[in-house]
């Protein structure tokens, strides 16, 4: 092997090393700048009417732009944050003595319902199992230390906001910077690949992120206004919360479902362990079990599809195998990394019979 060729290797090892290294020490940072991609995939339309028909200038049109996608997340948090604040306060001036009379009264008939119909098990295994599991949760609980963490949470998401905000200002100000910044690490060779591929992915990108905000838009509605039609208390803060676990897909309305079923057992525990409180549960958990069917086979068949240009299985399997495989983030993500593979696998693999298959609607 002569000396040419030991070169270009150790060349591609050490760089290859670096590219590594890299992505290891900053991946926050390199996902802080994925995410200002997105963003700035999103308000690009809102700059492009600035820009064309307002003749509004690049930086105007960007900050605009940027005001206009806040201004909706706001408007969503005042619909949200004055009941979030009833909670609290509910919580707050909870009497813990009645809430203990309520429920020892409820473990009571409970009692009477096993013992009525010959079920042999106490009420008292699920009050002791409750008290120790009390005991584990408080006795492994540094408070001070949950608090530290909780602090440093919300600095480290100040910080992340910040920048994002940042970078994604730039990128709605100059379209081309974040497709520069990838054509530098490309060889000249792949740039005209790296050209096709940049611009479908932005394309189907920004199409799956409207359908979705589109799809939390409409779940948001239908389970506030299910809720609300039940007399369910705070049922908009409940209704908006389960509707943006929706970008958890078929588990994020289960567990929206779950904690409305919890806070609202908290919320009406004057009711006890009654008929009235039964019913309450069934009727929150049918809106739910509605809201799924609409949904998984009614919004999600059809948005999906359309924007990603996948089949409905195809779509199911890839959430599932992406769930195995990164659980809930993987869930989130799976769409669009998969969709990603299939737009650079056709770019560069359009001969194989296996891409040829997955990407044809592409």
């Amino acid at each position: 092997m002569d000396n040419k060729k030991i070169k270009q290797i150790l060349s591609l090892t050490i760089g290859a090393f670096l590219l590594f290294a890299s992505v290891f020490w900053f991946s926050y940072l390199i996902l802080y700048v994925l995410i200002a991609f997105v963003v700035s995939m999103l308000g690009r339309p809102v700059v492009h009417f600035l820009n064309r028909k307002l003749k509004f200038p690049s930086a105007l049109a960007a900050v605009t732009a940027m005001i206009f996608m806040l201004g909706i997340v706001v408007g969503i948090g005042f619909l949200v944050i004055p009941p979030l604040i009833n909670q609290a306060h509910y919580f707050s001036t909870l009497d813990l003595a009645s809430l203990s009379e309520q429920t020892s009264q409820g473990l009571s008939n409970l009692d009477k319902f096993f013992s009525n119909n010959g079920i042999a098990f106490s009420s008292l295994q699920i009050k002791d199992a409750a008290i120790q599991g009390l005991e584990n949760f408080v006795n492994r609980t540094n408070f001070s230390s949950l608090m530290n963490n909780l602090a440093g949470t919300l600095s480290s998401f100040g910080l992340a906001f910040a920048v994002v905000m940042f970078v994604s200002f730039f990128f709605l100000k100059d379209e081309n910077m974040f497709k520069n910044i990838i054509f530098s690490l490309i060889p000249d060779k792949y740039i005209s690949h790296g050209e096709i591929i940049l611009s479908n992915v932005e394309k189907l990108l920004r199409r799956y992120f409207a359908g979705l905000g589109i799809e939390v838009l409409c779940m948001m509605t239908f389970l506030s206004c299910g809720l609300l039609l039940f007399g369910v208390e705070n049922a908009l803060l409940f209704g908006c919360l389960s509707g943006a676990l929706i970008v958890i897909p078929y588990l994020g309305i289960i567990i929206g479902a779950l904690l409305t079923v919890i806070f609202a057992v908290i919320n009406n525990v004057s009711m006890g362990f009654s008929p009235d409180m039964f019913y309450l549960i069934l009727e929150i958990l049918g809106v739910y079990v509605v809201g799924y069917v609409i949904d998984s086979f009614g919004l999600q068949t059809t948005i999906y599809p359309k924007t990603v240009k996948a089949h409905p299985l195809e779509i199911f399997f890839v959430i599932i195998i992406a769930g195995a495989i990164g659980g809930i983030g993987g869930m989130i993500l799976g769409i669009p990394v998969y969709t990603v593979i299939r737009i650079v696998a056709k770019e560069l693999f359009s001969t194989n019979k296996l891409v040829k298959n997955l990407t044809s609607n592409l």
